[in-house]
């Protein structure tokens, strides 16, 4: 590997912090896990793709959520469908703002999908549901991913 190659890469895990915008460590593993502070969540899809997400947060009267992505291989397809959902008082989660997005990234390019909604006092959270298919599926199916948020309670002083 070149220095210069070396270097891009060491710039990876910066950049995406940036775009999240929190502090801690990335989880890597199979499902949603909280990591330490619970400011992010991630999933690897079968190995060829981290996403990641966190909570949402209010500003400039909005809420605001957003979802990251980072594929390993070669990628035939790629989805991410970015919900911001409120909770509502029969504690059932009701879909306040969804973002589709189909553009397949570069390899180890960091896509971001970004979702707002109109801002009103309660519990809101971030799902994320992705599906790739990559160059070397050997079943030539796309492997589904899927992240909740914890609830995040946005209050009247924050909208």
């Amino acid at each position: 590997m070149t220095p210069r190659r070396a270097a891009r890469l060491a710039l990876i895990p910066a950049t995406v912090l940036a775009l999240l915008g929190a502090d801690g460590e990335c989880s890597s593993g199979q499902g949603a896990e909280p990591v330490p502070g619970g400011q992010r969540q991630g999933q690897v899809t079968d190995g060829r793709c981290s996403h990641h997400t966190g909570p949402p947060y209010a500003a400039s009267g909005k809420v605001w959520s957003q979802a990251t992505a980072q594929c390993r291989e070669a990628v035939l397809s790629h989805t991410m469908v970015l919900k911001i959902q409120r909770r509502n008082a029969n504690g059932a989660w009701i879909d306040q703002a969804t973002v589709r997005d189909s553009k397949a990234p570069g390899k180890m390019q960091v896509k971001t999908v970004r979702a707002e909604a109109k801002c009103v006092p309660g519990y809101y959270r971030t799902v994320l549901d992705a599906s790739v298919l990559t160059v070397k599926d050997p079943d030539g199916a796309a492997d589904p991913g899927h992240i909740e948020s914890d609830p995040q309670l946005i209050d009247k002083e924050q909208c």
